[in-house]
């Protein structure tokens, strides 16, 4: 399901998390089923079904795995000393409302990745929120 997701947006260009539209949605999916499209049929059906499955959320295993899909970036962006958060001005509030849906998939990474990012923030790796 992962690798699948990630084939579709190395084609159309992996979007900033933060910056993503209904533009990039039309993208992707006029991606998928191009790529997908070149397929048999047997595989075309079934590659699509799990791509759809982790774009709509609807299952736990497309849940764990947009769940397991974001611990990534957070760590680069923690590595890097706020990396992108820092360069597009992202607060700590922005980076927990748009890294929500973690919860949905684990409540364990959530209630890791939000530790993470509140550590971060205590480092300066997040913008300030203004007074």
């Amino acid at each position: 399901m992962l690798a699948l997701h990630d084939i579709v947006e190395i084609d159309v260009g992996d979007t900033f998390h933060y910056h993503k539209s209904a533009d990039t949605s039309v993208a992707e999916r006029a991606a998928a089923s191009r790529i997908f499209g070149l397929l048999p049929e047997d595989q075309r059906e079934s590659y699509s079904a799990l791509w759809r499955e982790f774009e709509e959320r609807q299952t736990p295993e497309a849940r764990f795995a947009a769940a397991v899909d974001r611990i990534w970036p957070i760590f680069q962006n923690i590595a890097h000393r706020g990396g992108t958060w820092k360069e597009f001005g992202v607060s700590l509030s922005a980076a927990k409302e748009k890294n929500c849906h973690v919860t949905q998939g684990s409540s364990s990474i959530w209630d890791y990745v939000s530790h993470l990012m509140n550590q971060a923030h205590k480092n300066g790796f997040f913008m300030m929120a203004p007074r």
